[in-house]
């Protein structure tokens, strides 16, 4: 099993876990991996961190913050619950709910008797709630065994006269009553069925809901069978329902993982051997969790209802296949069912995020050029034609800001825009883009510089150029201010960015969302956000362009022959340069990447 989840489960067994010496980067997939596991909350509560991990302290307490909160919100619901039925003298049982530790659900589990069922809907209806039908859900529901009920600042509460995945029964719901028991939750005494029942509706769930078993999962069902008195209550249930091989499949694989996770401590899944006659060994090798059921498994398992001439649930085998595709898709950030409840891109420390940024930058100036462009910026070709004309002083100073390989100043000095200005400056935070740039291009001057700590002396520029530069920066407050800080009155800024909408889609991504450049830290969500960023900075605003991004399909081919070692790409700048019959083509062959935007705007400094 991957040392991931081997340290969630010692946190199962010691009261308290000291942190190996990780890195930043792999303490995220731990919290990730522990997330995937829906047990997040409980690890950081368990772990120890070295007082001096000022980061991870920083992020361990926010998500502890975040997870009180939601934990306030379950005890408030149960807390609801309670007086509403208990008005109304309808009695009611917790179950799925309870899982024997501190863990964030979304909803809460409600069972009452099927007498009591509409009853129960309208006494939550005069409280305020609203409720939804729950029949055509993904999990496959036969009609009117559960609705939705939902009320502002609580949880969603799912309320129950019987219990059904796959369009099928798996549970007799006149047990239910057999054996109830209090138990705390989240703090709230609440009545709960017995741990016999509990295994049967958290292991039908695994099997015919979700086709995966998390490490809350297998822990809550081996507490329960810890506990569970009358083992011959769950196999009559098996047997009734006609569940048998896939319980088995099931069952041998939390045995498998219990070998792993407590090998000291006797195996309570193999208790099953005897009851049912049946002899298994728990020898299936678990390399990770959750863990998927591969897809011959699942399909035995619909096969196995539809030999014994039980409904075939269409719509969860579709989304079995569909959570399987996406969690490939997504890199395996989104497994089905459950996303991370607490959003891990709301936390990048600056430290952090500045090192992991410059190795980013650095591997992706090897990997890739910037093609010389004769197509000029209409803003910052006016801006220039405008500064020349109108200023009536000696110098005139243009810096082009995140200059990468100089390819603006390039095609400003071919296209002789800027055959009049003194200085033409150039500065880019990668030094071999800087160096690239002054091989090629003898007319200007380029330094290695931050644009949060421009090496400028105050109020020295006229004119800056900030092409695609602000959404790579740490702190687009501090690139503005640094910007305002050495331009000269009135001076002009041309700065342009990304803007992305909701249904974004690119090939790359950065936490867990598609972005346009890997080296993204940002993209704004629409013009008004990064518009006001500039008012607010002292920048008045003269003009805005914004149009679709769009991709060359022969710059595409272009970078695939320097991958391949087909051309150099030294010798592809010089046929861009050269020949603009490679521009043209270039300016033809484009596609729009779906989602992206390219806002550009002309400000003058306040």
């Amino acid at each position: 099993m991957d040392i991931f989840s081997k340290l969630i489960i010692d946190c199962l067994k010691e009261e308290e876990v000291i942190l190996p010496r990780i890195t930043f980067d792999n303490f995220l997939k731990l919290l990730k991996h522990a997330s995937h596991n829906r047990m997040l909350y409980f690890l950081v509560t368990k772990l120890s961190l070295n007082p001096t991990d000022y980061a991870k302290q920083r992020l361990r307490n926010a998500i502890i913050q975040k997870g009180d909160l939601e934990l306030r919100k379950l005890q408030n619901t149960l807390c609801f619950c309670k007086e509403v039925l208990s008005q109304s003298k309808i009695e009611f049982l917790v179950v799925r709910t309870d899982k024997f530790i501190p863990f964030i659900t979304y909803d809460v589990d409600l069972y009452v008797e099927e007498p009591y069922f509409k009853s129960t809907q309208e006494a939550f209806r005069k409280n305020g709630c609203r409720i939804f039908s729950h029949d055509h859900c993904l999990g496959g529901r036969k009609p009117n065994c559960q609705v939705n009920i939902r009320r502002e600042n609580l949880l969603q509460i799912d309320l129950h006269r019987n219990f059904t995945w796959m369009k099928t029964y798996h549970i007799d719901p006149t047990i239910l009553k057999e054996g109830v028991t209090s138990r705390k939750i989240a703090g709230i005494e609440c009545p709960v069925v017995s741990a016999e029942v509990e295994f049967v509706l958290n292991l039908s769930n695994v099997i015919y809901e979700k086709f995966c078993i998390t490490l809350l999962d297998f822990y809550c069902l081996r507490q329960a069978l810890l506990l569970a008195d009358d083992l011959s209550i769950i196999k009559k249930q098996v047997d009734q329902f006609c569940w048998r091989k896939a319980f088995f499949y099931v069952v041998t694989v939390l045995a498998a993982v219990n070998e792993v996770a407590f090998p000291e401590s006797e195996n309570p899944f193999l208790k099953f051997k005897d009851l049912f006659d049946k002899n298994f060994k728990a020898n299936i090798n678990i390399k990770t969790l959750p863990y998927f059921f591969p897809i011959y498994k699942v399909l035995e398992i619909f096969r196995e209802k539809l030999t014994k001439k039980m409904n075939f649930a269409s719509i969860s085998l579709a989304y079995y296949f569909f959570g399987r595709v996406r969690y490939s898709l997504t890199l395996k950030e989104r497994i089905p069912y459950y996303d991370h409840w607490y959003d891990f891109s709301h936390f990048e420390p600056q430290e952090y995020s500045r090192d992991k940024v410059s190795i980013m930058r650095n591997k992706y100036t090897v990997k890739n050029i910037q093609f010389y462009n004769r197509g000029i910026s209409p803003l910052l070709k006016e801006a220039v034609i405008i500064l020349k004309d109108n200023s009536t002083e000696k110098k005139v100073t243009l810096l082009d800001l995140g200059t990468g390989d100089g390819v603006i100043i390039q095609s400003l000095l071919h296209q002789h825009i800027v055959d009049n200005l003194d200085r033409i400056l150039g500065i880019d935070v990668v030094q071999r883009r800087c160096m690239n740039a002054a091989r090629n291009i003898r007319d200007a001057h380029f330094v290695t510089g931050d644009a949060l700590k421009l090496p400028i002396q105050d109020g020295s520029i006229d004119l800056v150029n900030a092409w695609m530069v602000i959404e790579h920066v740490t702190d687009d407050q501090l690139m503005i201010g640094e910007v305002y800080r050495v331009l000269k009155n009135k001076g002009c800024l041309i700065i342009s960015t990304v803007v992305k909408k909701k249904w974004s889609v690119y090939f790359y991504r950065r936490n867990n969302k598609f972005v346009l450049d890997p080296t993204h830290i940002r993209e704004y969500g629409s013009e008004e956000e990064f518009l006001t960023l500039l008012g607010e900075n002292g920048f008045n605003i003269q003009k805005i362009v914004c149009h679709m991004t769009k991709y060359s399909l022969l710059e595409l081919a272009v970078r695939l022959f320097i991958k391949l070692n087909l051309v150099k790409p030294q010798r592809v700048r010089d046929m861009y340069v050269e020949n603009s019959f490679m521009f043209k083509i270039s300016q033809f062959l484009q596609i729009p990447v779906c989602g992206f935007y390219e806002i550009e705007a002309c400000c003058k400094k306040v």
